[in-house]
């Protein structure tokens, strides 16, 4: 190796060192500023700050709870929301088809308040209907618009009760309609 091409290696290592130094000199202070309570502190808040639950809005934290605790229809108003109208082949294979269609075989409905499912037969909807409180939505956009009822129904269900959410959600699905 020529002593130029040595002198340009050795500068390079030099300049790496300086430069780590450096940065070791800033760890150490890091490490010392730590330790003192209000960096120690501000670090600890700085670590929540981006915290999932810091992001929630109280609508979420609401319908939140109510989903993780209200499991099984038993411990429901029995508010159901219709999701639509099916018809089976003779292969046992289910196609949706329109609410009114007279070939239709069920009705499925979901549980405003457990999520649950009911599937209803054509024949057993009257039935249905004088036993629990149903709310219609048209077909386009039935799960989303099902997950938007059933948020604004927990929230007012908390802030106002049963009764008026229920008339709430009628009310709010008379604009869909």
């Amino acid at each position: 190796m020529n002593s130029d091409k040595l002198k340009d290696i050795k500068l390079k290592i030099e300049e790496k060192r300086i430069e780590r130094d450096k940065y070791l000199k800033i760890k150490k202070r890091l490490e010392y500023l730590e330790k003192t309570a209000l960096v120690s502190e501000y670090l600890e808040l700085k670590a929540m700050e981006n915290n999932e639950i810091a992001m929630l809005k109280n609508e979420d934290i609401i319908s939140d709870i109510f989903r993780s605790n209200l499991v099984y229809s038993e411990d429901t108003e029995n508010i159901f929301i219709y999701v639509g109208t099916y018809k089976i082949d003779e292969y046992g294979n289910e196609f949706r088809v329109h609410r009114f269609d007279e070939v239709a075989d069920y009705e499925m409905f979901k549980n405003i308040e457990s999520s649950e499912y009911m599937r209803v037969k054509i024949a057993d909807l009257k039935e249905f209907f004088e036993n629990n409180k149903v709310v219609y939505i048209p077909d386009n956009s039935l799960e989303r618009t099902y997950y938007e009822l059933q948020k604004m129904y927990f929230n007012d269900v908390f802030k106002y009760g049963g009764t008026r959410a229920f008339r709430k959600l009628l009310l709010k699905t008379k604009e869909y309609q």
